[in-house]
């Protein structure tokens, strides 16, 4: 994005939030109904989607945050280019797991 973005505004609005605590204040929160997960925001512009199904949910979050912020003036309109980084996979076991005592 390539923007200032003044995070401390997000507390106006029920989308956003903003924590002093996490990331020295450096990042606010943007979630609504549109969005799975969460996208952080960081006073740089970078932005991350969390908590996506998958790469193309994760897209679609990250370009409706875009909007959402044009549209109350907090960035100017911009075109996105993602770049996918740190993909998780997760597996559930289907065995019980045993206790073990360290001594």
């Amino acid at each position: 994005m390539h923007q200032y973005v003044d995070v401390t505004k997000f507390i106006r609005y029920p989308w956003g939030t903003y924590d002093l605590e996490y990331y020295g204040g450096r990042c606010g929160y943007v979630k609504d109904k549109k969005i799975q997960g969460r996208v952080i925001v960081f006073i740089s512009g970078k932005m991350i989607s969390t908590g996506g199904k998958n790469i193309r949910n994760s897209v679609e979050q990250l370009k409706h945050t875009v909007e959402i912020l044009a549209r109350e003036k907090i960035i100017k309109r911009t075109k996105i280019e993602p770049k996918v980084q740190n993909v998780v996979a997760t597996q559930m076991l289907e065995a019980k797991l045993i206790s073990i005592t360290w001594y």
